[in-house]
């Protein structure tokens, strides 16, 4: 970590580059907090697995270990999550697009996890009110389409999780 790091920033190497991002806004981590609340909540309830939110660091390859905002980790696979860290592509991960983070989310972060073999990617844009559910298939992440205000979030991953984007934004 570089020595005049603002302890308030969150580093992440990416593809070997280090990239410091300014700490989240407060309605940032109120959306990252509401979905982290539902999907604990039905993993708790079904033993699922388990559900983390940041900051925790997932090394994924040698020269990139990223800070998602929320992630999930199926219970046969829990033995990923160290005491220190995430070693391992989690299975479902969360981030809450900003606009310092915006562009390297929707590129730099999407590609890495693609390549890593998270099997679900899931864009959360506050602004719009609105959620993306990228599945990995092929080794690509295809969209199952735009989730508007009103709508729920479902996951093939997940099964039974259905999570209502009115309780990720209230």
């Amino acid at each position: 970590m570089p020595e005049d790091a603002d302890r308030r920033e969150t580093i992440e190497l990416v593809e070997g580059v280090v990239v410091m991002n300014p700490s989240p806004t407060p309605w940032h981590s109120e959306v990252a907090g509401n979905l982290y609340s539902e999907l604990r909540a039905w993993a708790k309830a079904t033993g699922a697995g388990k559900v983390l939110i940041q900051p925790v660091d997932v090394a994924l390859s040698e020269d990139s270990v990223l800070v998602p905002d929320v992630l999930f980790v199926r219970a046969a696979r829990t033995s990923i999550i160290g005491p220190q860290w995430v070693a391992g592509p989690p299975d479902l991960v969360a981030e809450v697009l900003s606009p310092s983070t915006r562009k390297k989310d929707l590129v730099a972060k999407r590609r890495v996890y693609e390549l890593a073999g998270v099997g679900e990617y899931w864009i959360i844009d506050p602004d719009a009110r609105a959620a993306e559910v990228l599945v990995l298939r092929g080794g690509k992440y295809e969209s199952l389409g735009v989730i508007s205000q009103t709508g729920t979030i479902r996951s093939p991953l997940l099964g039974d999780c259905t999570i209502p984007l009115e309780r990720v934004f209230e």
